[in-house]
């Protein structure tokens, strides 16, 4: 049985509790955060464990398993897992909306700059509506 991305999609922008309306905000309140950072791939991994699939909680290690097996994707792709220049990752959700870290919750950033995300894939082992190229 496949896992869907919407499944894992579903279970990240649940746990959402900021908004943004673009990059720098989120850049700027990561800045002025006082206590531990909440890597994104953490929250990503947990959706996906709840589906059997095992990721790493790290941003950096989840960057290099995806490097290695995920397939290249469009950035605005949704579901698609995006990385930054400072190595931080976040999550398409299509329609020119991310979700990302902000300290220790996580946002979704309603317009981020164009050039933000410098790659994108797609999670190995997951079905995507439209099919997977």
């Amino acid at each position: 049985m496949a896992v869907w991305s919407e499944n894992i999609i579903g279970k990240v922008a649940h746990v959402v509790t900021e908004y943004h309306p673009d990059g720098l905000s989120v850049d700027d309140a990561r800045t002025g955060f006082d206590g531990p950072i909440l890597e994104f791939a953490e929250a990503i991994g947990n959706a996906a464990a709840a589906h059997g699939i095992l990721l790493p909680f790290e941003d950096a290690h989840l960057a290099a398993v995806l490097a290695r097996d995920g397939r290249a994707a469009d950035p605005a792709r949704r579901g698609a897992v995006v990385a930054l220049a400072d190595g931080r990752l976040g999550l398409s959700l299509g329609r020119g909306r991310t979700v990302e870290s902000v300290g220790g919750e996580l946002a979704i950033i309603t317009t981020p700059e164009p050039g933000r995300y410098i790659a994108a894939w797609l999670l190995p082992g997951v079905a995507y509506l439209g099919g997977n190229p």
